[in-house]
């Protein structure tokens, strides 16, 4: 969340939800650097899924809750005040990209099988058969969560207006803000390095495309009803 300071017209908090694999990172780091530019005046406080771990889900929970009832009231007291935005992507390139961050972190239990592919169409079947083998998102890795799961879990109950921008957007906004833009992430290294950071759509048979669609179907749904584009057919 960023909370203006002195402007009195424009809008008094700026709240980012971050869904994973949609450029959070570089979202927040632009939007940190802009307090010295374009959002001066604007201070940072951050809040992460991470402490849960420290604070307990409860805890976390309810400490969450407070923060949405803030950007709730600001909302409903003057729209302009309570401005809440995200990005949103096309679930084949999310579910690619989260396959590369998951195994790249070290792969967990539930897909430590899939390490052990050796090329990338094995890797992602593997991969679509292990997140398609129980309904426990959180179990298997969160990278894997719904992006509506992902949106309703960010207003921690509260019926929060939400902005969203598809993430082909996202190169104009960070420009926007002056930042320099999304971080190439490097191919090189061991055999097993490359695999996974080069790992395309072209790796998917049509079968395992129409498995993550479905898989992401709450996602493809969101998106048809956002006329946003998609590779997936709703």
């Amino acid at each position: 969340a960023y909370q203006n300071l002195s402007l009195y017209d424009e809008p008094k908090t700026l709240t980012y939800f971050h869904i994973r694999k949609n450029g959070g990172t570089s979202v927040a780091k632009a939007m940190t650097n802009a307090t010295s530019g374009i959002l001066s005046g604007f201070k940072v406080v951050r809040y992460d899924r991470m402490k849960q771990r420290k604070m307990g889900k409860e805890s976390f929970r309810t400490k969450e809750k407070r923060i949405m009832q803030k950007v709730w009231n600001l909302q409903q007291k003057q729209k302009p005040n309570g401005v809440v935005f995200s990005f949103v992507r096309d679930p084949v390139d999310r579910f690619l990209s989260s396959v590369g961050q998951v195994l790249h972190m070290g792969a967990r239990n539930a897909f430590s099988v899939c390490k052990k592919m050796e090329n990338a169409t094995d890797l992602l079947q593997c991969m679509i058969q292990t997140v398609d083998s129980g309904p426990n998102w959180d179990y298997k890795d969160p990278h894997f969560m719904p992006q509506a799961i992902e949106l309703y879990r960010c207003t921690g109950g509260f019926d929060i207006e939400v902005t969203l921008f598809h993430m082909s957007k996202l190169p104009l906004f960070l420009k926007a803000l002056g930042f320099p833009g999304l971080r190439e992430r490097s191919a090189t290294g061991s055999e097993y390095t490359r695999l996974h950071y080069n790992i395309s759509r072209e790796d998917l048979s049509l079968e395992m495309k129409e498995k993550v669609c479905s898989l992401y179907n709450m996602d493809v749904k969101m998106l048809s009803r956002l006329n946003m584009s998609s590779s997936c057919v709703d």
